[in-house]
């Protein structure tokens, strides 16, 4: 992986509907965000209003690549993982 791409992991500690946010802190060029499984594959359609039916004790990780000319302080973002309801 490259310098503008960082790994944020999170582990379920239930069953239920997550949802994983990002939320920029400062412009610093467009951002991608993948949610990823425990093999690193890709888990489409993530931000899906209703969230990610997920079960206890699994791992996610969240991707997110710097996809453009990056803030002179680098790109800043709040990432987070809850569940919904």
């Amino acid at each position: 992986m490259g310098p503008g791409v960082k790994i944020h992991k999170f582990t379920t500690h239930r069953s239920g509907t997550a949802i994983f946010s990002v939320v920029y802190t400062n412009y610093g060029g467009p951002l991608q965000v993948e949610v990823l499984d425990s093999n690193f594959n890709v888990i489409p359609n993530h931000y899906h209003p209703n969230g990610l039916s997920v079960q206890a004790n699994e791992t996610y990780y969240l991707k997110v690549t710097l996809t453009g000319t990056s803030h002179p302080n680098g790109a800043s973002y709040v990432y987070m993982g809850h569940y919904a309801g």
